[in-house]
């Protein structure tokens, strides 16, 4: 039987996520979670006003939006680890490390999981099956996948395939208009 490229990549990501994860424990690699949700929570909410800020300093709009960026995650990340450093030293007095690793493996399993359904999402979800790339058709993995995006599109409406396409729609119509 050949082995597939997505496969290969699917399970190598398992194995280094699962791995780092393992390594890490759960509640740490759910800090760093925590802090890169927060990070682009911040994002949204403060980039239109440091953008303004900046106006006058950085002329060009793509340096100044990517240096933005940039400072409110990098500064939330900062921020985020100084507050977690303290939790984490409570964290590890208590006895349940063993625990701790395993729950931390199995959220390193989910996170490449839940990252390749979310590439699927917006990648191929919104093509028919006959028009997927070559290398995707005799994937073993991509089935789970598949069941796992259809999932995720049915029980949250962020992933509804209609703003999916709306979104896809509006990216071509601006890059379109910008040739």
């Amino acid at each position: 039987m050949e082995t597939n490229l997505i496969d290969l990549i699917l399970i190598f990501s398992i194995v280094i996520s699962g791995s780092l994860a393992l390594f890490q424990g759960f509640f740490k690699e759910l800090l760093a979670l925590l802090g890169w949700v927060t990070a682009f929570i911040n994002i949204k909410i403060f980039f239109s006003d440091i953008s303004n800020l900046l106006i006058n300093i950085i002329v060009n709009d793509s340096l100044r939006d990517i240096f933005v960026i940039s400072s409110i995650f990098i500064i939330t990340l900062i921020i985020w680890r100084l507050i977690s450093i303290p939790l984490l030293k409570i964290f590890k007095s208590t006895s349940i490390g063993y625990l701790d690793k395993l729950l931390g493996f199995i959220f390193g399993v989910f996170r490449v999981f839940a990252l390749a359904c979310i590439i699927y999402i917006y990648t191929l979800m919104p093509n028919e099956k006959e028009n997927f790339p070559e290398y995707t058709k005799n994937s073993r993995l991509l089935p789970l996948i598949e069941s796992l995006s259809e999932i995720l599109t049915n029980n949250f409406d962020f992933f509804n395939e209609n703003k999916i396409q709306d979104i896809i729609n509006d990216t071509n119509n601006e890059s379109i208009e910008t040739e």
